[in-house]
């Protein structure tokens, strides 16, 4: 059997390389905590961090959703489960705003970003339209 034998000036790189990477690693999955939000308002405003996935919910048309007492819903995402759907997004009646999207095939999502900060405050009630069982908003509740 032949000796093994390491160039050391590759050794003393390759161990720097690693020690870079396992700190950039590290320092990338440091969590953010969610901002504190002012209550009484409705409108656009920033909420920092990401949702636990048990804030995340689906508004499905035909099945309006009441914001709970003491949280805000923040919208972000507004279209169908088809292809072609145009979904209209209203709070407590009033048209917001309304998202439609083509796919190729029509077994997919077409889902479109809704205005940044969006929000709905705690009592209001979202109703998604599009005039097909297939009308979805997405969304977070965050502590008001």
């Amino acid at each position: 059997m032949k000796p093994v034998s390491i160039h050391p000036l590759s050794a003393l790189a390759g161990a720097g390389l690693l020690g870079l990477i396992l700190m950039a690693s590290g320092a990338a999955q440091t969590p953010v905590p969610l901002q504190q939000i002012a209550t009484g308002q409705t409108g656009l405003i920033r909420v920092a961090g990401i949702p636990d996935p048990r804030q995340m919910l689906v508004i499905r048309e035909g099945t309006p959703f009441v914001v709970p007492a003491g949280k805000l819903l923040v919208i972000t995402g507004l279209g169908g489960t088809g292809s072609g759907v145009v979904a209209g997004l209203r709070v407590d009646g009033v048209n917001q705003f309304a998202a439609s999207g083509n796919l190729e095939s029509g077994n997919a999502l077409s889902i479109r970003a809704v205005p940044p900060g969006f929000t709905v405050e705690a009592g209001l009630t979202v109703e998604v339209s599009s005039g097909t069982p297939f009308g979805r908003a997405w969304g977070y509740l965050v502590d008001a």
